[in-house]
């Protein structure tokens, strides 16, 4: 008894200094000086050749009059879950056409990925959830990538 309250006093002991040490640190490091401004620019990458894809793109313009294929947003230092909302809304969009795609298509499929080129032979990104989303950022900071690409297949 005495052994085992032991051994859990010092990996108690061990975690603290850990944490304390910044070993037990979660956060991603990046290459940005605290307040640099990065601009990351989207491009929803809107198919023209799909009767889908250009009736989502109908339905977005009218729900949003400021709505444009390319945009962009900027945020200082390293990205946090105050960086994502723009990254949330441009996948929203994303998914959107995807799913028109989807139910117009005589396939009935269409895969949606996320690359830093148009033609996905860049860093492919994982823009799934809020935390994806934030160490995706700092993977294309670390990289000097700056740009996204929705790329459907169908």
């Amino acid at each position: 008894m005495k052994k085992s309250i032991f051994v859990l006093m010092v990996a108690a002991v061990m975690s603290f200094a850990c944490v304390f040490a910044g070993c037990a640190s979660t956060s991603s490091s990046t290459t940005t000086k605290e307040g640099e401004e990065v601009t990351i620019v989207m491009h929803d990458n809107c198919p023209a050749d799909n009767a889908g894809a250009i009736l989502a793109k109908a339905g977005i313009k009218a729900v949003d009059g400021s709505y444009s294929e390319e945009t962009s947003f900027t945020f200082v230092g390293s990205p946090d879950a105050s960086s994502i909302k723009p990254i949330l809304t441009y996948t929203t969009r994303c998914r959107s056409i995807q799913q028109s795609i989807k139910s117009v298509s005589d396939s009935k499929t269409c895969t949606l990925e996320y690359n830093t080129k148009k033609d996905g032979t860049g860093i492919a990104l994982d823009l799934s959830s809020s935390n994806a989303i934030i160490l995706t950022l700092a993977k294309m900071i670390d990289q000097n990538a700056t740009t996204i690409y929705a790329i459907y297949k169908y």
